[in-house]
């Protein structure tokens, strides 16, 4: 029987090892043409561009944005495990129950190309959500493309990727992601802790929250962060100067005046939201918080009250003042991309590389390492679950006679 963990256990199921050979730049090329062709972004900015389509009924910019978001968001998630970037979701962790999706979708093409003999899943998913970005950094050039005119846009921005990550058989990784509640103090400390990021590196990485939306099934609030949730570009900082935010019985959540239904997820209009650990990278909003860390990365407050519920830039300076130790940072990255990209592009090293990065290599440089051959992640589990059943049947049979 196979070595393979029950879903909602873990993501990832596994057979025997082989040892990992070259990684070269062309296969590299491959495989992020065969994710692009998969998501349908092969065409992208010749036949549909939705860099720069606002995702307001048009299914194709918010689907792509979705999937974006979630190709990033399922890195981020694994880096956040016990042991770093190792190809392994715990779907225990109830914050994780929104990357099956993608994980299914990535699975697919894992297994449909015979990756396991080329590249890990961590290396995998990692070069899938380098591709998001490349996709969704560049612009359109179809008459649909409302941020063309956007002087600022620098073009396709390819982020780093060294490959060598070893897929791990499990994980747990309950309690290990940072909270959409915390206050500075916090979010600071968990990066800081956790990758070595510095504060313009916090401030820069929170911006991959300009791909994609919190979905009510998965979230329990509906809502992106920017309209044009398939542009990875600087709108996130420009969204949070710009509109006005209204927050409402003293939750977590800042919603735009369009309308939004935070806690049924109905569609009445425009969904752009904020969290508070959004918020907090520009704005003091809490009252009276600490910023002791207990537990893993739990945050002791003497009261949730917040003292400001609404904000714009206009009012920053009263309503809510600016947050001291991140505020320009913020700034920045609303106006100038290029200091945004830079500083994202190391965090996001640092992210995607935690706990691994001394075993990794460019593409063409040789490694030693031996990967565990994934079997399917999802096709796998009913099967296996099958037979665990009939296992413990037969040893149950067999201690009755």
């Amino acid at each position: 029987m196979r070595n393979c963990s029950l879903f909602l256990i873990v993501a990832l199921c596994f057979v025997a090892g082989v040892s990992a050979g070259t990684l070269t730049a062309a296969q590299v090329t491959s495989i992020q043409t065969v994710i692009q062709a998969y998501f349908g972004w092969s065409a992208y900015n010749s036949t549909y561009g939705t860099y720069g389509n606002a995702c307001n009924g048009q299914l194709k910019s918010c689907n792509d944005g979705d999937n974006m978001g979630a190709l990033v968001r399922l890195v981020f998630h694994d880096s956040a495990g016990g042991g770093g970037s190792n190809g392994c979701i715990d779907f225990n962790e109830p914050d994780n129950a929104g990357l099956i999706p993608i994980v299914q979708a990535l699975d697919t093409i894992y297994q449909a190309n015979n990756y396991a003999t080329v590249i890990s899943n961590a290396d995998f998913w990692v070069l899938a959500a380098n591709t998001a970005i490349q996709v969704a950094s560049t612009p359109s050039s179809s008459s649909g493309n409302n941020l063309a005119s956007l002087s600022t846009n620098l073009g396709m921005q390819t982020m780093p990727f060294r490959y060598g990550r070893v897929d791990a058989t499990s994980c747990n990784d309950v309690g290990d992601l940072p909270s959409s509640s915390w206050a500075w103090a916090n979010i600071y400390s968990y990066f800081n802790t956790n990758y070595g990021m510095n504060a313009a590196q916090t401030v820069a990485i929170m911006g991959a929250h300009t791909l994609g939306r919190a979905q009510y099934q998965y979230a329990g609030v509906q809502g992106g962060w920017t309209t044009y949730q398939s542009s990875f570009s600087n709108l996130y900082y420009q969204s949070m100067t710009s509109i006005k935010w209204t927050n409402s019985n003293s939750s977590f959540i800042w919603a735009d005046t369009f309308g939004l239904n935070t806690t049924t997820g109905v569609n009445t209009g425009p969904q752009l939201i904020m969290m508070k650990s959004d918020v907090e990278l520009l704005y003091q909003t809490s009252s009276n918080y600490t910023s002791s860390l207990t537990g893993k990365g739990v945050t002791t407050y003497t009261t949730t009250a917040e003292f400001c519920s609404s904000f714009a830039s206009s009012t920053a300076t009263t309503a809510c003042p600016y947050q001291t130790a991140s505020y320009q940072y913020f700034l920045a990255y609303g106006t100038s991309m290029s200091q945004w990209y830079g500083n994202f592009s190391a965090a996001y090293q640092l992210m995607t590389e935690r706990a691994v990065s001394s075993s990794l290599a460019y593409p063409g440089t040789a490694i030693s390492a031996t990967y565990p051959t994934s079997a399917s992640v999802y096709g796998a589990m009913i099967e296996v679950e099958a037979e665990e059943v009939v296992e413990e049947e037969e040893e149950s049979e067999i201690s009755e006679q």
